[in-house]
């Protein structure tokens, strides 16, 4: 197997393309390996686009359409001719895809037409619980979240980012494998240098007053009004709380606004691309998420050093498993749960080492090994 290519529905920097873009130059190190990469649509807005990062990597080469806007059947009748177009002629023994568009172009492609290749789906993201919420009205989301399981169970073998996705999709006969998603190499390299060049402190001292980190999307699903809610109710002098992400025209995104003007101890601010150094100017990372795949920024802020208090669903307590002594739970929609914790925590703060929880953590979640180990569960499962 040494043939490959990966599909995605868009060149959007977004946590998902970061992984595969995080992918694909681990295996971009591996000369005896053919890479393509077929990209179904272009965003509008170049400061969105990770484009740039995918045409950098060595000894790939990438597809994609220039041009406007297309609507979604045109933009699935085009990639299916693109595709079909692209696998006779390169005779691809790996077709890995991500997302509703690449997925359903490949089963079309499979099923119908007689080409031999082995069909890999990458699940990242809890699609019944997710689509539900952003495809309105409610019967939309259920139709196009049912479309998408049955698609992904079609596939030869199933990757999953955490065990919460696959048992939401996954069916019996299909062949799944899980594979946590990893610290980029850019991200691993940007902690290494700060950590060398600046010296950080290694212990948290009792007393002191502790900064909060929130990285992500600013809407329902990443739920970060509990949070400042928990911040206007709590109103301590010793708690500062920074909240990062991309700034938004909704209803939402203004509700967060006029809460956060209110106290001296919020703050938010526009997404930076440098996000790593926020992590280490922070203490604790905290998230009140109603769903997760397997979150990056969780990964970020524990390889960064930081404790993290998240709430109680399946794939955060993945991560508790992994890292009990650094990860706390807290109950959604319960102050009284998260103010138990947070005050847990700032007890445990000074008897925990800040370098352990890096050293644990990038040994772990670093990138070095991730070739390997997508190959690997490759060649398991399709020559056993």
């Amino acid at each position: 197997m040494n043939n490959f290519l990966f599909i995605t529905g868009s060149d959007k920097s977004s946590g998902p393309n970061k992984q595969l873009l995080n992918l694909l130059i681990s295996l971009s190190n591996n000369k005896n390996l053919i890479i393509n990469l077929y990209i179904c649509n272009l965003v509008n807005k170049n400061e969105i686009s990770i484009l740039d990062e995918f045409k950098k990597i060595n000894n790939m080469k990438v597809y994609y359409k220039k041009g406007g806007r297309e609507n979604y059947l045109l933009r699935i009748k085009r990639s299916i001719s693109n595709l079909l177009s692209l696998i006779r002629k390169n005779n691809y023994e790996i077709i890995q895809t991500s997302g509703l568009i690449p997925d359903l172009c490949i089963y079309i492609i499979k099923k119908f037409m007689k080409l031999k290749f082995k069909w890999v789906c990458f699940a990242r993201s809890q699609i019944k619980f997710e689509y539900k919420i952003r495809f309105k009205p409610l019967i939309w989301g259920k139709t196009l979240s049912f479309i998408h399981a049955f698609l992904i169970n079609k596939c030869d073998l199933l990757i999953c980012v955490s065990n919460s996705v696959a048992k939401q999709i996954k069916k019996i006969n299909t062949h799944t494998r899980i594979m946590h998603n990893s610290l980029t190499l850019k991200d691993e390299r940007r902690i290494r240098y700060i950590n060398i060049k600046e010296n950080q402190k290694q212990n948290y001292v009792k007393g002191d007053v502790y900064s909060f980190i929130y990285v992500g999307h600013f809407d329902y699903l990443k739920n970060p009004i509990e949070i400042i809610e928990f911040w206007s109710k709590k109103k301590s002098k010793n708690l500062n709380l920074k909240l990062i992400g991309k700034y938004q025209c909704t209803k939402y995104f203004k509700k967060m606004i006029s809460e956060v003007n209110l106290f001296k101890n919020i703050n938010i601010y526009d997404y930076k691309d440098k996000i790593i150094r926020e992590y280490f100017e922070s203490d604790i990372y905290i998230s009140a998420s109603r769903t997760e795949g397997f979150p990056n920024t969780i990964i970020e802020a524990l390889c960064c050093g930081c404790i993290c208090i998240l709430s109680d669903i399946p794939p955060h307590r993945e991560i508790k498993k992994l890292f009990s002594n650094y990860v706390f739970l807290f109950k959604l929609n319960s102050y009284k749960s998260l103010d138990s914790i947070i005050n847990k925590v700032c007890k445990k703060i000074p008897h925990i080492k800040r370098s352990e929880i890096m050293r644990d953590s990038i040994k772990y979640f670093s990138s070095k090994n991730l070739a390997p180990r997508y190959i690997n569960i490759l060649q398991t499962t399709f020559q056993s």
